[in-house]
């Protein structure tokens, strides 16, 4: 077998070789430091860790498929005007998701946004931009669902694709949740494979009734930039597991709710009214 058509026939496991060796060789040697903030490369390191989907799906599309398989790709990423309405859903989807918790924890007293002022409430906008170019949601979604997805759904279920891609992300981002001094260290992996998991149904949802990835990197955008915005408030308040746990239950209940709409073949809608002769 020649050596391209080698690389063609396992391209998908390719990618996931490319996409953990690059983030991984990045994040490991961060592990359990004493504290990764001290050190002046930990940043650099995180943020180029972030590229690594992009950048093996990248590197795959052009061995196999050749440069204008990246352009398309690129282009797609770029193409605001066919997703506008899968972008305001995919917002406000983001959006409930982090506020419903975040209302219960406050009415519960489990924790306060009253230090979070408007001025702090307006570095959301910076930091949505610096999570779409900088840490990963653009290089995410152009990887995991722009690559991977669709080469999984030519031989499994939508469903079956999709947690085979929660399960795969939750690990590639499992080293994150191992450093010291950040507040991801104080959040529980079990519950990230949870979140992954029913994350990714969402995401595969909003893709394949799109037909587009410009919905997804918005959902990931804003979904990241929340939650990282009110964990250190969880963290202070001591609750910061059941803010995650609250969170990822609202992704699970998201998720269940699309496969009982829209089965788990392929994750779009469809209804078909019944003619009147058959009624």
């Amino acid at each position: 077998m020649a050596k391209s058509a080698w690389i063609s026939k396992y391209a998908s496991i390719w990618y996931l070789v490319v996409n953990f060796a690059f983030s991984w060789a990045l994040l490991l040697p961060f592990v359990k430091t004493e504290n990764a903030l001290d050190s002046p490369f930990f940043l650099l390191a995180r943020i180029l860790a972030s590229f690594g989907p992009a950048l093996a799906a990248v590197v795959m599309l052009w061995l196999v498929e050749g440069k204008q398989a990246v352009k398309g790709m690129l282009k797609d990423v770029a193409a605001i005007n066919r997703g506008a309405k899968w972008m305001a859903a995919a917002a406000a989807l983001a959006v409930l998701t982090v506020a419903i918790p975040l209302a219960f924890l406050v009415y519960k007293g489990q924790m306060s946004i009253s230090t979070r002022t408007v001025r702090s409430l307006l570095m959301l906008i910076p930091n949505l931009i610096l999570s779409l170019f900088l840490f990963g949601s653009i290089a995410d979604e152009i990887g995991w669902r722009g690559y991977l997805l669709p080469r999984l759904q030519q031989t499994l279920t939508a469903v079956s694709a999709s947690v085979a891609i929660g399960l795969l992300w939750g690990l590639w981002q499992l080293p994150t949740y191992y450093f010291n001094g950040l507040v991801e260290s104080n959040l529980s992996p079990i519950w990230l494979f949870i979140e992954t998991v029913a994350l990714s149904i969402i995401l595969t949802w909003i893709t394949n009734s799109s037909k587009s990835l410009v919905g997804v990197i918005v959902f990931n955008g804003v979904y990241r930039t929340l939650t990282q915005f009110f964990l250190p408030l969880a963290e202070a308040a001591g609750s910061v597991v059941v803010f995650q746990q609250l969170y990822a239950g609202v992704l699970v209940n998201m998720a269940l709710i699309i496969l009982l709409f829209c089965g788990g073949k392929t994750l779009v809608f469809s209804y078909q009214p019944r003619r009147t002769s058959e009624r």
